[in-house]
């Protein structure tokens, strides 16, 4: 079962206004530098972000699993991606 999730424009702008820190940089880069060592692969918005996070958790050994801090940080933008 897929499930898609459409984001108003408006909306969408302003939740990459608020990841987005500096031109090629983001918050889970600035955040988990070691998760993403070429600075490639953060979720950019061209998919939903329940498949970008299914798709790391699916990883077999993935250290996206691994570190708590991180899954509570996708946790709090999930949840306030659905707040919105």
């Amino acid at each position: 079962m897929k499930i898609a999730i459409t984001i108003p424009k408006k909306l969408k702008a302003r939740i990459e206004g608020l990841v987005t820190i500096i031109p090629f940089m983001n918050l889970e880069i600035a955040l988990f530098p070691f998760l993403f060592p070429q600075g490639k692969g953060t979720y950019n918005g061209k998919i939903s972000l329940v498949d970008y996070l299914k798709y790391h958790m699916t990883i077999l050994f993935s250290l996206f699993t691994l570190k708590k801090p991180y899954l509570l940080f996708m946790y709090d933008i999930h949840q306030s991606i659905q707040l919105l």
